[in-house]
């Protein structure tokens, strides 16, 4: 039996849908977060977004990790010193 609006005219029932079906419920309040557990997921983000781009320049440079660019740059730096001191 049709249910009816406040005018009268009657309310038909979606086609397929049956009464007490749990998917015809309203939604679930949305999850709430407090400050410190936003402060900490944004953290945690801004960390792997900041690895990912070290790694993505170490990649670019040809380096597995930054240990060997570290012992790279420190080689030249060695290399320019011992240059200079050539020179003089």
């Amino acid at each position: 039996m049709p249910r009816h609006r406040k005018d009268g005219r009657p309310i038909f029932p979606i086609l397929g849908a049956v009464e007490g079906d749990p998917s015809l419920d309203p939604p679930a309040s949305e999850p709430t977060f407090t400050q410190a557990e936003v402060a900490s997921l944004v953290a945690r983000e801004k960390q792997q977004g900041s690895r990912a781009g070290v790694n993505d320049v170490l990649a670019k440079l040809g380096f597995d990790k930054i240990d060997d660019l570290a012992a790279f740059v420190q080689s030249q730096k060695d290399a320019a010193a011992a240059q200079l001191s050539e020179v003089e």
